[in-house]
Parts: structure tokens; C-alpha cells; sequence
């Protein structure tokens, strides 16, 4: 088993292993947590990620290759890969698009989620400002 947090960069389909970002700029993100391998919803985070992709206007190189499909299939391998070698650790992954010498780059950052609480509020305004970054749905 390896250490947390682990790093994946989207390439070819798929999330490879890539060293940790260093202080990169987040300009859209998306979390959740995973217990025993298993994400309520999954798709509706995939869905938030890549409709804040489109609102960037970020570069076509960034999502070339993404679809939801392909996108949350993906996901759903390595996260269930990570799950079964760490039985008994709920994970909290985060998907985002960063900076990275000079362009941007899709990683996945794999952690222990926290511990759950009882309860939780959640507020959402009633309007998107769309002058606050990064866009998307949950983050961190």
C-alpha cells in the first residue's frame, strides 16, 4: 500500500501516478467521500467537474479526451483499486483542473476522508457568482 495523499494526472484515459503538484493554482474542483469503495453519486460529481471545465473556457487540450463516461469509469477503477488495498479507509478524493508549467492538467488527489460527523449544513445562495474561482461543485 502507499502512503496518502497519492496523485494521479489524467493521461490517455485514464489517472497515472504523477508527483505531488507543487502549489498549484486550483481553478476547478470536486470532492466526495468513499466508503468501502463505494461513492453515492459519482456521476453528478463528474457532471459538476466537466460543466466547471466548460464555464473556464480553459484550453480544448485540457478536455480533449474526457467524457463523463470515460471520465467517471476511470474513476471508478482507481478508486476502487486504492479502496481494496486500504480495507477499513474511507477515502476522500478530490478531482481538479491545476496549473502545471504553464498550462492545465486534470489530477486526482487520493486521501483518508475525515472522520464523519453527526450532522452537517450545507448553504447554498440562491445565484452562481460566476467572478469567484475555482467553479464547481464541493470543494476540498
Amino acid at each position: 500500500m502507499k502512503a496518502f495523499p497519492q496523485h494521479f494526472g489524467w493521461q490517455d484515459g485514464n489517472f497515472v501516478a504523477i508527483a505531488p503538484p507543487e502549489s498549484p493554482e486550483i481553478l476547478v474542483a470536486d470532492s466526495w467521500r468513499v466508503h468501502q469503495g463505494t461513492t453515492w453519486g459519482l456521476q453528478d460529481h463528474v457532471q459538476r467537474f466537466m460543466e466547471g471545465i466548460e464555464q473556464q473556457e480553459l484550453d480544448p487540450a485540457v478536455s480533449r479526451d474526457v467524457t463523463v463516461e470515460k471520465f467517471e469509469k476511470a474513476l471508478q477503477r482507481k478508486l476502487s483499486r486504492i479502496s481494496r488495498a486500504t480495507p477499513g479507509v474511507d477515502l476522500f478524493p478530490r478531482i481538479s483542473v491545476e496549473t502545471h508549467r504553464g498550462s492545465w492538467r486534470i489530477v486526482l488527489l487520493v486521501r483518508p476522508a475525515p472522520p464523519p460527523r453527526k450532522t452537517t449544513s450545507l448553504w447554498l445562495p440562491g445565484y452562481t457568482d460566476r467572478i469567484q474561482k475555482p467553479a464547481s461543485g464541493i470543494l476540498f
